[in-house]
């Protein structure tokens, strides 16, 4: 049964990526062609903000979801309510002051930043980006984790992709409509709140068990200041760049790295969908038998650091040629950039390939442990990107994230192989290594005789050319190196297979 809840986790989240990544190609360009480059600027940047606002969570999320993994592993529902008890009154605290920052950036943020879309504009945009957020800690964001805990993701994906669907087939109809932008973002805020009803009746009909005015137990939830630590880092991480861009290069800048940043999402996405889809049969092995989780995540890290490779490489021999033919018309600023796509293929390749370890870290729930890592990261970031931007801007940022992340990913894959897991950390570098090498040589490649198109379909059929050769490189080098990684993932799909 467990099987078939991760089968169903990858399959759904894969299928909610393939419709984001579909709109995500639509969408940006309806947007820029319509409001314009600042104004696409201005969404994200209000977006990081928020962002910035999730550290009012406090780690809450997480330490709940870790909580609740044992909780639900041993079956116990006394356990589960009280810990959604402590969740439920920690979140009502966070709402409230989430309330109240949601107004005081309504009202600072239109006198802050440069712009020339009305102040009022402005204001609505932040207040109504806020009120999601909102929601969430009143009503839906402790049941959400649960369903996580339990390995129900493929709820939450179906879900949000019938919302994804209403909410963007409503902004397109809006935009060739020639609403406002501040009618268009409320109309994104109406979809969002049929997502509490569907949440409350799933969740009420399946464990009608469930009740929050028992005593909670916050003594599940005592890592949550350290989880803050590694939240705050990641943050540091994921915004630091538009919010220095916003501030020191201005919005029309913000738009042009949102562009890019947008499509290596779209390849992140599907690598958590991924991740995030079989994790939970990760954590409850890590807590029921070591030996066996030590050799699942083995194959896992071989597998996942090789699909990373792949994936971005993928993307980083496409990107140039689609940027050039989706950004035609599009003359307020150029998009098209010699520097980027290299910078932010090494940002995300050593953010997504370091994954498996931060998700041991995790199961281990090593958070303070950890956290001398995450801050001295974080600082790294702030200091060498504030310098950086002024030399280079925009690509400033991105070194300043990729000097940060190098150190975090070595001190990350230290800690884990040496205290957790007990192996030897070259291990992981080797598997690091050869990805590298081989992603040296096609990039090198791709210098020489770069890929080409004048048209859409010449591209799609140059990139599923592309895509196949890339694909077969790297799943040669992963039968020649980790021949017995390989094999024991084969294993397990044959006997999954034999299982249904």
């Amino acid at each position: 049964m467990k099987d078939k809840k991760g089968v169903w986790n990858v399959a759904s989240g894969l299928f909610f990526q393939l419709l984001t990544i579909g709109f995500g190609l639509i969408l940006p360009r309806l947007f820029i062609l319509n409001y314009g480059s600042e104004t696409n600027g201005l969404i994200s940047s209000v977006g990081q903000i928020y962002a910035y606002l999730a550290l009012l969570e406090s780690g809450i999320g997480t330490a709940s979801l870790q909580a609740l993994y044992k909780a639900i592993g041993h079956g116990d529902q006394n356990d589960i309510n009280s810990i959604l008890a402590a969740t439920h009154y920690y979140y009502k605290r966070i709402g409230t002051i989430y309330l109240v920052a949601i107004f005081c950036l309504t009202g600072i943020y239109p006198i802050v930043v440069q712009t020339s879309i009305p102040r009022f504009t402005v204001a609505m945009i932040v207040l109504i980006s806020g009120l999601e957020g909102l929601l969430s800690y009143f009503f839906h964001g402790k049941y959400s984790i649960l369903l996580r805990a339990e390995g129900r993701n493929y709820v939450l994906n179906n879900l949000n992709m019938l919302l994804y669907i209403l909410s963007n087939a409503a902004k397109i109809l809006l935009i060739y409509l020639g609403y406002d932008i501040v009618v268009i973002q409320l109309s994104l805020f109406t979809v969002s709140i049929l997502r509490i009803f569907c949440l409350l009746s799933f969740v009420r009909k399946k464990n009608p068990w469930i009740n929050l005015s028992v005593s909670p137990n916050y003594e599940a939830l005592s890592n949550r200041k350290s989880v803050l630590i590694h939240k705050l880092s990641n943050l540091v991480f994921s915004n630091t760049d538009i919010i220095f861009l916003t501030l020191m290069c201005g919005l029309k800048e913000v738009s042009r790295y949102t562009i890019y940043l947008s499509f290596f999402n779209m390849v992140k996405s599907v690598l958590f969908s991924f991740l995030d889809g079989i994790q939970y049969k990760l954590a409850q092995t890590y807590h029921s038998d070591f030996l066996r989780f030590k050799r699942m995540q083995d194959s896992f890290e071989a597998i996942y650091i090789t699909m990373t490779f792949a994936l971005y490489t993928i993307l980083y021999l496409l990107i140039t040629p689609f940027l050039r033919l989706y950004t035609v018309g599009i003359v307020d600023i150029q998009y098209v950039d010699r520097f980027l796509p290299i910078l932010f293929t090494f940002v995300f390749l050593l953010q997504a390939a370091r994954g498996p370890m931060q998700l041991v870290t995790e199961y281990a729930q090593k958070f303070r442990e950890t956290q001398v890592q995450s801050i001295l990261e974080m600082v790294i970031n702030l200091v060498v990107t504030f310098i950086a931007v002024i030399h280079w801007g925009i690509y400033g940022v991105l070194i300043g994230t990729i000097i940060a992340l190098i150190y975090r990913s070595i001190a990350i894959i230290w800690y884990v192989d040496r205290n957790i897991l007990h192996k030897s950390p070259w291990i992981t570098c080797k598997r690091w290594g050869w990805n590298a090498f081989l992603f040296l040589i096609i990039s090198i490649l791709d210098r020489l005789y770069p890929l080409t198109a004048e048209k859409y379909d010449i591209l799609i059929l140059k990139g599923i050319l592309a895509a196949l050769i890339v694909a077969f490189l790297y799943a040669l080098a992963l039968r020649v190196f980790e021949k017995e990684a390989y094999n024991q993932f084969r294993f397990m799909l044959l006997k999954r297979r034999k299982t249904e």
